[in-house]
């Protein structure tokens, strides 16, 4: 029999619960009982891919009601940039009737996006024949974010020992703190400025390095000349506390502050934007 499921979210399919792997009435009770006590997230689906059943731990996590999830509903809750992907994985799976595990982010009942790991396998009748699939997804955004940050601190380290080498094998201020900056970008930053103290109430840049985007924005303000101290700059605060100074939300108005002209400000308020 051919098997074709759907690309795309389609409408809700109506309730296959005739069509269960369960001989009895009481089978079905009986999984349904034991599927709502599971905490992992549970779906079944027939042979033709689309799923009918979803636990009730699927229901909360998601905040949605079986009858939104069924069918093909239930892909319109992972996040945009992994359903083609995640799609593809699972109609190919129904194809060859094989099982498959995947990663991808789901949204869930406050509308953030968790990643969760997902593992199905097929289900078969007492004759071996195919019945369609029970799977099963397992939220992994701990373990997700923890190997982020590890790969975090690791380009921190590479970045410190590269650093260490630079300011080590040249004598020419200038030229090492312009190689450094090149090494930020684009491990940690899409911008790093390098400034020295200058004249009284004066910073001049003494390296610059940027992603391509921002290439000529940033190649016309390093070549400005000596730029003036905002009175409640980071620099300022930077050069006065002898600390650093952590931004975590970049305003329009300091964006109007760092730029010089539009044509400076669009590319880098586009930029922001997109993050």
């Amino acid at each position: 029999m051919k098997v074709q499921v759907q690309s795309l979210p389609g409408p809700a399919a109506p309730s296959r619960e005739l069509d269960a792997p369960f001989a009895r009435p009481a089978e079905v009770d009986a999984f349904r009982t034991v599927a709502d006590a599971a905490p992992a997230l549970m779906w079944v689906a027939g042979v033709d891919g689309l799923r009918w059943f979803f636990n009730s731990t699927w229901l909360a996590f998601t905040g949605r009601v079986m009858e939104e999830e069924a069918g093909q509903g239930w892909s319109a809750g992972i996040h945009p940039d992994d359903r083609a992907a995640m799609l593809a994985t699972y109609n190919a799976a129904v194809q060859a009737r094989q099982g498959y595990e995947a990663e991808f982010r789901l949204g869930n009942s406050t509308g953030e996006y968790c990643w969760v790991l997902e593992r199905a396998t097929p289900l078969r009748r007492a004759d071996r024949v195919f019945d369609g699939f029970v799977g099963m997804c397992l939220d992994i955004t701990d373990r997700r974010e923890s190997a982020a940050a590890l790969i975090q601190a690791n380009r921190a380290l590479q970045f410190l020992a590269d650093a260490g080498i630079e300011l080590s094998g040249s004598l020419s201020h200038p030229d090492t703190l312009n190689s450094v900056a090149q090494l930020a970008v684009p491990a940690f930053a899409d911008v790093c400025f390098v400034d020295l103290v200058g004249a009284p109430g004066e910073l001049q840049r003494v390296g610059s390095a940027q992603t391509e985007e921002l290439h000529l924005a940033v190649a016309a303000m390093t070549e400005s000349g000596p730029t003036k101290y905002q009175p409640d700059s980071g620099a300022v605060r930077i050069i006065s506390g002898g600390q650093p100074v952590f931004v975590p939300e970049i305003s329009d108005t300091m964006l109007e502050a760092f730029a010089s002209g539009p044509s400076i400000l669009r590319p880098c308020v586009k930029l922001v934007r997109a993050r």
